[in-house]
């Protein structure tokens, strides 16, 4: 093959990955960045999605004389720098598996110090494209000094060289991009997830809270309202001031969370000391029991304001439920409003359901 020929083969191969992973980009981090830390069948599934975009790339391989110059090796390497080993090595095995790849003493021996390699050097952590541009030049001097010992006469032909520069060159770029990609990608999620949440709190905020029940009340879903708010507040302010509130309301958010996990709910900060927990449960008793489940853990739970000083906090409950399909999230809301104004009028520190009679 003329080196104008392999030139534009090489180009076709390069255009190919990165097309495909950007495709598979899209595709697994629609909702989250796959990385190290993600599910194990999250990588499996990337690892697989880049594994056979590396087969593709066999299909594809640039026949020069009796061998072939693929370059399907590159998506392997950069699915290891993304999402790290599991999916690198998943990635690999779905190529191998096709044999498509020779279990030569030169291949095992090639890719298990390349693995080796990438595994201590802990290359998923590195992400910067400097570091990838060093390893990635690393491997490239590893692979022509293997090929100068098995095939020293190869060594010298200018294909070679060409297919290794290239392959430098297109995998630079790919991660470049690609991480580039990844990079925005991730601060979109971070202004996402910032924009739903409550600063000092972390719950959920207000906003996000009214987009989630008018979503539900598009597609007529049934579900309770609890609204919850913390008995004499304003004394706890008053009498040790506004950063023993906030701390008040921080350990009084994070007792929230731990008395409504698994109950198929979402705690929200409502604003100053109210707070809503959305319940997808419309059963009476239940969302009963799970309101007064967590008025008990308020009143015993004892408030640390410093390492000399607890307080006891208690908190009124408000409980309505959306029962009707015509029924509107500002109605329910105010039902609950009107469920807590009574309980807060009868000494507080109690659970009052709404009650249209």
């Amino acid at each position: 093959m003329q080196t104008s020929q392999l030139l534009i083969r090489s180009l076709e191969n390069i255009s190919v990955i990165y097309f495909f992973i950007s495709v598979i980009f899209y595709l697994f981090d629609g909702k989250e960045i796959i990385t190290v830390y993600s599910d194990y069948w999250k990588k499996a599934l990337f690892g697989i999605s880049f594994g056979l975009l590396a087969l593709l790339l066999t299909e594809t391989a640039i026949k020069q004389g009796s061998s072939e110059l693929s370059y399907s090796l590159i998506p392997i390497f950069i699915c290891f720098y993304l999402a790290g080993p599991f999916a690198g090595l998943t990635s690999f095995f779905v190529l191998s598996v096709t044999d498509r790849v020779a279990f030569s003493f030169f291949n095992v021996t090639y890719m298990l110090v390349i693995f080796m390699f990438l595994i201590v050097l802990k290359v998923w952590e590195k992400r910067s494209v400097k570091a990838f541009s060093i390893v990635l030049f690393i491997l490239i001097v590893y692979s022509l000094v293997l090929i100068f010992i098995f095939y020293p006469t190869a060594i010298w032909k200018p294909s070679i060289w060409i297919f290794e520069l290239f392959c430098y060159l297109s995998s630079v770029i790919c991660y470049f991009f690609i991480n580039k990609q990844r990079i925005y990608f991730q601060s979109h999620l971070t202004l996402v997830d910032e924009s739903r949440k409550d600063f000092l709190t972390e719950l959920f905020n207000r906003n996000y809270l009214i987009k989630l029940i008018k979503q539900r009340d598009a597609k007529q879903k049934k579900y309770s309202i609890l609204l919850l708010d913390i008995d004499h507040f304003k004394k706890i302010n008053d009498q040790y001031g506004h950063a023993a509130g906030d701390t008040t309301l921080m350990q009084f958010a994070a007792l929230l969370m731990r008395k409504t996990t698994g109950s198929n709910s979402l705690v929200f900060r409502y604003g100053g000391e109210e707070f809503i927990i959305l319940v997808d449960e419309t059963d009476r008793e239940k969302v009963t029991k799970l309101a007064e489940t967590i008025r008990v853990a308020v009143e015993t739970y004892p408030f640390i304001l410093s390492e000399e000083q607890k307080i006891a906090v208690t908190t009124s409950i408000g409980v309505s439920f959306k029962v009707n399909e015509k029924q509107r999230y500002q109605e329910i809301i105010n039902q609950a409003d009107e469920a807590l104004y009574q309980g807060k009028s009868q000494n507080r520190n109690q659970v009052v359901v709404f009650d249209r009679e």
